[in-house]
Parts: structure tokens; C-alpha cells; sequence
């Protein structure tokens, strides 16, 4: 190529970089997302109202669904359905004060769970200004008691204190014990003693003294929405960020009994479906863990997003699109290449070098990128490519700033950049999102820096210095937690296990793979 020629194109891919945005790596600030959603068939079935409770890993677009979901608002609305937000993905979690309660049982669990949705309905009819007699009641009940100030709005975190601290004066009388207190709220004289709302079903006497249960004014909420032919969705999310890393056995027994509030509010009088967006190493944690029975778990509808390579190179592919001067520099029309997946296919084909490392052994440049970003479930989460491009962005962009890039064709990205931008993922995923939500896991991972990648289970006991003599039960019962993380992936072999590094996590650990991407 004439020298001169190769600079024009070297200017225009600097131009071209130079404009393009490609969104965030989380759903709550990703303004990209609107215009590059993948509307896969888990998320038709979601939108249907065919599946209930989405199980995804981190990244792979359980908030995504949830925010595309409130989008769609007007459209569900025509359908009769209303959307009811138990949780905000841009404001502070509304359970993290969960680990605060005293030791619930799990039927109590239910309770709590059970007074929060009410709360939430309550609250939405009263923003419809339903004049019904039963809307009335419903609120009044709430207002008296306090989970519903009378007067203005408050936030959903506000909202599930409210709930938290009627339930904590409920078990008090309960149990007789006084109980820590939580976050005080402004609230008149002692809320929960003027409430009427019980958390089980009332006695004949206290249904003398006007005490109502939460399935009675549920029922009410029911009827009213059966009137207006409208059914309310409760989205439940950010459940994997309520508790802390180490207390597993207080995790599985609050969600396990949020399992069993979804399946008991599938009473068709309630005109109620919740929908549950939970991480799939959470839900193997809660169903394994011993607990109280699930009765009717047989009838839980629930789907498990899995993103096939050729939906991540769609998402690719609508990333790059969404950029003007990308379409302008490979001469595309934006709306056909959203329509066509050979086009998706042709357009990262040309974006990546033709060769990014020398393992290739004759596979495409999009195949080995993807395989470097395999987890230890074998999978690729959406979070990893919208991340390598942002990465692949900057580390691109200094290059040419500094006049090191060496194009050889039309590729946006050379190969020097794309395997310093998956480092900069794995970097990302295991010491900003691996290590921060599990801090007990820092030192065995840090411990496993320059290894090997496949290691049996006498080297992680070595590696992690155990001596005692359950040493190899020590090793196994972490191991095993970074299996369900997908950091390791486990392979059975006769005598010992053998523990695999997943490809994600290997450059930021610098580990010697003996099977390389």
C-alpha cells in the first residue's frame, strides 16, 4: 500500500475512534443500551409474561431486562399490565438492610416479603387515585399503620424501612424480646403499635379488635384490579448485593422464602406476578443450602440467560453501529445491518484484525476473543464485550495518539490492542467485581497469581498454604465456591479433581495456561 494511502487511512480510523461512545458496562448508566438491546427469546417470553424468574451471571443482562421491561411501560399498559419497581437500579439497594433484622425464621421471612409487596401495591393504587371502597381501605390500613406516610412520596428505600421496622415491633410482641433497632424514620408516636396489619391470619379475637391479615387486604387490592381488568408486576433485582459475602446461610433462608412468597402470590384473586432477576450461583447457593420445604416449587417458571456466540457478535455488532462515524467509515447503513446477521458477522470481521495472536490455529479473530472471555461455565457475558470495546477504545486511541499503530488493513483495532484490552477486562471482572463482593476470596486468589491454570486439588492445599489436617476439605469447599463463581472450571479425573482457571481470569493473573485460547 502507498505510503500516503495507508496515512489517509490511518487519519480516518483515528477519526472514526475518536467519536465513538460505546455505552457503559452497567445496565443503570448505560445510555447505549436502548439502541443495541438484543431481544432474545428469553426476553420475548419475559415481555409475554411466560417466565417469571430470570437467572443470569453477573453481566449477563438480568438489569438490562429489568430496565428494557420499564420501557416498555406504555405498551404493557395496553395489555393491562402495570410495572411495579421493588427496586431501583440508579438509587442506593433497597435491601441492604436486611442483614440488620434479628434471626428470622423463614415463615417470618415470608411475612416480611409479603408486607413489602402489599406496601408496594398500596402505594401504586394510590398513585392511580382509585376511588374504590376497597382501594380505599387498602391505603387507609397502610397510611394507620404507618407503612405508607400520608402525606407526599417517599423512595423505596424510605418505603422498605418502613416494612423492616413494623415487622422487627411484630416479632417483639411475638417473641418478647427486644431487638436492636433499625434506621429510625420520622414517623408519629409508635407507628406499630397503632397498626392493624398482622403478619399471620388473626384470631376471632383479634378480628374483634379490627386486626386485618395481608392476604385479606391483598385480596381487596385483587378485586379492585379485577375491576379495571389490570394485573400488577412487582420486579424484584439487585438481591445478590443484600447480604453480605460470608453469611450464606442468611442469604439462602430470605430468598429461599422469597421463593416461596412468588409461589404463593400466584393466587389468581391477587392479580399479582412477581418477577424475580437473581444470579445463577445465588440460586444453586439457596436451593442446596437445608432450609424450610418450598411447597408448590414444581410450578416455578424460571429461564436462564445464556447468550450464544452468535447473539454476542449481534451486540458486537449494534455497539458499533450505534456510532455514525463507524457506519460512515465502513460505509454502512446502520438499519440494515440490524436486521442481518451476516452483515453483523461481516462488520466485526472487518472492526478486528485478521489475526490477534498466534494460537489462533486457524480460527477466526472473533472466535479466539471469545473464547478469551469464557468464564468457567463456558459462557461470555455481554458486561465482558461492551467492556473490550470501551478498553479497546482507549488503549486504540493512545496508540495513535503516540504514533505507534501499525494498520495493516481496514481493522479498527490492531492485535496489540485487543490483547491488552481482554487483560484489562479480565483485570476488571476478577479484581473490581470478583474480589470487592468477596473479600474472603482476595488472598487464596492472589496466591494463585503466576500458576499454573490447571491445578489439582493438592496444589491449591499447597498454593494456599493449609496444613491442618482437614486441609483438602478446606481447599475443596473454596474451590467449589469459585466454581459457582465461574472463576474455576472443574473437570473430573480419576484419584483428584483438577481445578481449570476459566480463560477470563488468566491474564489477570498472569496464569501459564496449558490450554490456551
Amino acid at each position: 500500500m502507498p505510503f500516503w494511502n495507508h496515512q489517509r487511512i490511518h487519519l480516518r480510523q483515528d477519526s472514526a475512534l475518536g467519536a465513538t461512545d460505546f455505552g457503559q458496562g452497567t445496565a443503570e448508566y448505560d445510555e447505549a443500551l436502548w439502541d443495541t438491546f438484543v431481544e432474545t427469546d428469553l426476553w420475548v417470553s419475559m415481555l409475554n409474561g411466560r417466565a417469571d424468574i430470570v437467572l443470569g451471571a453477573k453481566g449477563s443482562g438480568k438489569s438490562a431486562i429489568y430496565a428494557r421491561l420499564f420501557k416498555k411501560g406504555d405498551e404493557l399498559r395496553r395489555r393491562g399490565v402495570v410495572l411495579v419497581g421493588a427496586e431501583s437500579l440508579v438509587d442506593d439497594p433497597v435491601f441492604n438492610n436486611l442483614p440488620n433484622l434479628p434471626s428470622l425464621t423463614g415463615r417470618q421471612f415470608v411475612g416480611l416479603w409479603k408486607l413489602y409487596f402489599l406496601t408496594l401495591v398500596g402505594d401504586k393504587l394510590r398513585t392511580l387515585q382509585f376511588k374504590d371502597a376497597r382501594a380505599i381501605d387498602v391505603i387507609t390500613q397502610l397510611e394507620e399503620s404507618q407503612l405508607l406516610p400520608k402525606l407526599g412520596t417517599e423512595g423505596l428505600v424510605e418505603l422498605f424501612q418502613r416494612v423492616l421496622r413494623y415487622v422487627q415491633f411484630d416479632l417483639e410482641v411475638d417473641v418478647g424480646v427486644k431487638t436492636p433497632a433499625l434506621v429510625p424514620l420520622p414517623v408519629q408516636g409508635d407507628a406499630q403499635l397503632k397498626g392493624k396489619i398482622t403478619l399471620h391470619e388473626p384470631s376471632p379475637d383479634e378480628t374483634q379488635r379490627g386486626k386485618v391479615s395481608i392476604h385479606h387486604l391483598l385480596r381487596s387490592a385483587g378485586e379492585v384490579l379485577e375491576r379495571h381488568k389490570l394485573t400488577f408486576w412487582i420486579l424484584v433485582d439487585r438481591l445478590d448485593i443484600a447480604f453480605p459475602s460470608v453469611d450464606e446461610d442468611l442469604e439462602a433462608k430470605a430468598l429461599r422464602a422469597l421463593i416461596q412468597t412468588y409461589i404463593d402470590l400466584r393466587v389468581t384473586a391477587y392479580r399479582l406476578s412477581i418477577k424475580l432477576f437473581l444470579r445463577d450461583d445465588v440460586w444453586e447457593r439457596i436451593i442446596q443450602k437445608p432450609g424450610d420445604a418450598i411447597p408448590g416449587a414444581n410450578a416455578v417458571i424460571y429461564r436462564t440467560i445464556r447468550w450464544h456466540d452468535q447473539a454476542l457478535i449481534s451486540l458486537l455488532a449494534r455497539r458499533l453501529i450505534a456510532n455514525k462515524s463507524i457506519c460512515e467509515l465502513y460505509h454502512l447503513r446502520a438499519n440494515k445491518v440490524r436486521d442481518g446477521y451476516q452483515l453483523q458477522q461481516g462488520l466485526v470481521s472487518r472492526v478486528l484484525p485478521e489475526t490477534v495472536d498466534t494460537t489462533q490455529d486457524g480460527r477466526s479473530s472473533i472466535d479466539w476473543v471469545l473464547e478469551a472471555l469464557r468464564d468457567g461455565s463456558r459462557h461470555v457475558a455481554p458486561r465482558e464485550i461492551v467492556l473490550l470495546l470501551i478498553f479497546a477504545r482507549e488503549i486504540q486511541l493512545d496508540r495513535l495518539g503516540l504514533r505507534i499503530a501499525e494498520y495493516i488493513g481496514e481493522e479498527l483495532f490492531e492485535p496489540a490492542t485487543i490483547i491488552d484490552a481482554i487483560r484489562r477486562v479480565s483485570e476488571f471482572r476478577l479484581f473490581q467485581t470478583l474480589c470487592l463482593e468477596y473479600p474472603h476470596l482476595v488472598m487464596p486468589l492472589n496466591q494463585l497469581r503466576g500458576s499454573q491454570a490447571m491445578l489439582r486439588l493438592s496444589d491449591l492445599t499447597f498454593l494456599w498454604r493449609l496444613t491442618s489436617n482437614d486441609a483438602s476439605v478446606v481447599a475443596s469447599a473454596v474451590a467449589r465456591q469459585l466454581v459457582s463463581l465461574g472463576f474455576f472450571e472443574k473437570h473430573e479425573q480419576e484419584g483428584e479433581d483438577v481445578y481449570e482457571v476459566a480463560p477470563l481470569y488468566r491474564p489477570a493473573l498472569a496464569a501459564r495456561a496449558t490450554r490456551r485460547p
